[in-house]
């Protein structure tokens, strides 16, 4: 039993597993915290476990794919980036907002600057243009 070698494929769907259930384990006791926590805490919180959902089930998508065919791209990858990203930035931006005023102007710029970073990166790995300038631009 423990001298059994596993194949890459049950390595890679394993692992994909593993972060399914964290995500989902983190989203649920992210959201049983917003019963305990003050009112200030609960928007940054419910847009963290917005994005924690949202990452577990493309875990679980990706997992899914990987079992039919032993093979996964990386636009399901990016496709998760541009949904998370967002609600990311949101969510440190409302968490900021509680130690006090933060104009709006950092959340747009902060926000451009995440959707950069993401597309930066896919026209990169794409070969859009060329993959150190997506790298670095990211």
């Amino acid at each position: 039993m423990f001298g059994t070698l596993f194949q890459s494929s049950a390595v890679v769907s394993t692992a994909l597993s593993v972060a399914t259930l964290a995500m989902f384990a983190t989203a649920a006791l992210a959201m049983l915290g917003l019963t305990w926590t003050s009112e200030r805490w609960r928007v940054p919180l419910a847009l963290s476990a917005v994005a924690l959902l949202a990452s577990g089930l493309e875990y679980y998508a990706a997992s899914n794919i990987w079992l039919a065919g032993q093979q996964l791209s990386a636009a399901s990858r990016y496709v998760a980036w541009f949904v998370v990203q967002p609600m990311e930035v949101a969510s440190v931006f409302f968490l900021a907002s509680i130690a006090g005023k933060v104009p709006v102007g950092v959340f747009w710029r902060t926000l451009a600057a995440a959707i950069l970073m993401v597309l930066a990166r896919y026209l990169g790995d794409a070969r859009i243009f060329n993959p150190t300038l997506g790298v670095l631009l990211s």
